[in-house]
């Protein structure tokens, strides 16, 4: 099945816009990728600022803690409330963040429960701190305190050590999945680059390709067009296009070649009509010369018949101007059988002298006595000139 040039250019364009729309698409699935990673880093770093804020706050409840046991003053409780109400629903928010994550899970379901009980053993210690400070206002430190002994054993000391190492396990995961999310962003970002690369590279070498192929299309068959008219141009008709396509371009090399077989049987019926031309001028020119012969044969006749001494002047005049003109139209009739032959024969250029060429014609106006007007023709001198006679008039071919 042959495939028309309007196909194939279509289909040109259309492997084009494929190949770009498959682009666009790579280009939107890893612009998905480099932006879920994003989010992905994104979502461990809010994780990382909830844990240490967390922490903070944390630590803020045990440094306001340690300062009320130190001094009995009510206002260094200011930092222990405040963390404690902070710290409503963070376990929660950070247990949520890291769902799909079992170990991290863990890990905040561990501290929740070393805070709950650090959280039990602070207010147990606060309250006998404030009972202490009631029954003796100059109370200091832990003197008077029922569980003295669970502060000077650092229990909650350990219970506190225990929430940072877990915390700090969960930072440094939490770190180790963001770097190898960052990773994975990076090799996205890396990936999407020379995809795209890649993808721009092929779809120019695949329209350059294709426009090579077109223009070798066109190139190749414009040159035959070309050819073939050059050949026309020299006059040969009979050479002919080879196409074997079915498109457009093939109906134009129809055309030419039905243009040149066209003209050819013109041109072949042409010549033929000029040879024919040819044998009628000879044959009229030969019947029409019979005539003037016979009658300047007559004319000759008359006079051997009668003798020069016995014709009166004006007839012996009228015979020698009736043979004269008899001889100027049997050039004339040869002038019109060159004149004919002009283009189709060689013609070799004489040398014409142009002022006997008009005396000539001069003289064949005014050798008529009949006429009822005269006028009197002078020109002046005239150089020669070089041409085919045959190509002046058939005037030139009767006064040779």
């Amino acid at each position: 099945m042959k495939i028309n040039l309007t196909t194939k250019l279509f289909a040109g364009f259309v492997m084009l816009l494929a190949l770009f729309s498959v682009v666009v698409v790579f280009f939107y699935q890893l612009a998905g990728q480099v932006v879920q990673s994003a989010q992905r880093v994104d979502t461990s770093q809010r994780i990382s600022n909830r844990g240490a804020t967390l922490l903070r706050h944390v630590i803020d409840m045990q440094t306001g803690f340690r300062g009320y046991l130190l001094i009995g003053n009510e206002q260094t409780l200011a930092p222990y409330y405040n963390g404690e109400r902070q710290l409503i629903g963070r376990f929660a928010e950070l247990r949520g963040l890291v769902a799909e994550h079992p170990l991290q899970v863990e890990l905040v379901d561990q501290t929740e429960r070393l805070f709950r009980q650090w959280s039990d053993y602070s207010h147990m210690l606060v309250a006998e701190k404030r009972a202490a400070l009631l029954r003796d206002a100059q109370q200091s430190g832990l003197e008077g305190m029922a569980h003295r002994g669970v502060i000077e054993n650092l229990s909650g000391k350990r219970m506190m050590d225990s929430i940072r190492m877990r915390l700090d396990s969960f930072e440094e995961r939490e770190a180790q999945t963001r770097g190898q999310l960052r990773q994975h962003l990076d090799e996205s970002i890396i990936r999407a680059q020379w995809l795209a690369a890649g993808l721009a590279v092929a779809a120019l070498l695949l329209g350059l390709l294709w426009s090579i192929y077109i223009v070798r299309i066109f190139a190749r068959r414009l040159r035959s067009m070309l050819d073939l008219a050059r050949r026309m141009a020299d006059g040969d008709y009979s050479s002919q296009i080879v196409d074997t396509q079915q498109d457009e371009v093939s109906e134009l090399t129809a055309a030419l070649n039905t243009m040149a077989l066209t003209v050819g049987a013109n041109i072949g019926q042409l010549e033929s009509r000029n040879q024919e031309l040819d044998q009628f001028a000879y044959v009229v020119s030969h019947d029409l010369k019979a005539p003037l012969r016979g009658i300047e044969s007559a004319s000759r006749w008359i006079e051997e018949d009668m003798g020069q001494e016995n014709l009166p002047p004006h007839i012996r005049e009228f015979l020698a101007l009736m043979r004269q003109r008899v001889r100027r139209m049997e050039k004339l009739i040869t002038g019109i059988l060159d004149l004919a032959r002009v283009g189709r024969t060689s013609q070799a250029d004489e040398t014409v002298f142009v002022r006997t060429l008009l005396r000539e014609i001069i003289d064949s106006l005014n050798r008529r006595r009949a006429s009822k007007w005269s006028c009197r023709f002078s020109c002046l001198p005239l150089p020669p000139m070089q041409c085919s006679c045959s190509r002046c008039s058939p005037t030139s071919s009767a006064t040779r």
